[in-house]
């Protein structure tokens, strides 16, 4: 587990990192859930979602699905 400024998430997604699950206080974008796709992870978890497009093969939940907002 590490700490990133919301700014640097999707520089930080690589292929192979080995993350799979990102949460995030934050919104979460389509270009977030593109990189967090390519990267391999498997589940995000953030603030609130954007009108989102596609997220194909990614669990996405939001802080008030979760009961935490």
């Amino acid at each position: 587990m590490f700490k990133v400024p919301v700014s640097e998430i999707v520089s930080k997604l690589s292929p192979g990192s080995g993350i799979k699950y990102l949460v995030l206080d934050g919104i979460i974008t389509q270009r977030l859930i593109d990189s967090a796709k390519q990267a391999g992870i498997e589940c995000v978890v953030g603030h609130r979602a954007a009108n989102l497009k596609s997220t194909d093969g990614l669990i996405l939940k939001t802080f008030t699905e979760l009961g935490i907002a």
